[in-house]
């Protein structure tokens, strides 16, 4: 689990951290439609990545530090009643945002 959060965090880090540079790519080479699904699109992400740490401090209570055996149920559940929604906006954004590229 913990190569997994890992994993997750680098990508998010990275596609975040370059955000205003993909912004300006877009603008250059494609229309302003490009750029308005874009930052559409890294609304949602923001929202979806806002829904994953929600759960952060019982990854961090099973996977780190050790001291609990598995996540809390209900906490996995509330979370999954945020991620579910979120990851399927972040999915027709980005749904989105491919359609105006092309």
């Amino acid at each position: 689990m913990t190569e997994r959060v890992n994993e997750y965090n680098t990508a998010i880090t990275t596609l975040r951290k370059n955000e205003f540079l993909y912004s300006a790519w877009l603008q250059k080479y494609w229309d302003k439609n490009a750029s308005v699904e874009f930052d559409r699109f890294m609304t949602s992400v923001r929202e979806f990545d806002a829904a994953i740490h929600s759960i952060n401090d019982e990854l961090e209570a099973v996977n780190i530090t050790k001291k609990k055996d598995k996540i809390d149920t209900k906490r996995a559940q509330d979370a999954l009643k945020l991620m579910k929604p979120a990851v399927q906006k972040m999915r027709d954004d980005g749904r989105a945002l491919l359609r105006s590229l092309s």
